[in-house]
């Protein structure tokens, strides 16, 4: 993947137009990045694995329940 498929996928959902995509240096099997749209930054994952992030998911919205602070998953998908 590349910024303009991060760039594409992002504006899919989101509607909003990327001012900057920057790729962060974390991850074996996925791709992160910093997604900068209207001044507000955004962690984008990606991963070619079906439900690589479907544990992640679970936990970040149990965790929520009980009012620990932890990243909001805005969306999810294929």
């Amino acid at each position: 993947m590349d910024s303009k498929d991060i760039s594409e996928i992002f504006q899919d959902f989101t509607h909003c137009t990327p001012q900057k995509i920057e790729r962060c240096a974390v991850g074996i099997g996925n791709h992160a990045y910093i997604v900068t749209c209207d001044n507000i930054k955004y962690v984008f994952r990606c991963s070619m694995e079906e439900n690589a992030y479907a544990d992640t998911i679970y936990w970040l919205n149990e965790l929520s329940a009980l009012n620990i602070l932890v990243p909001k998953v805005l969306l999810n998908g294929k």
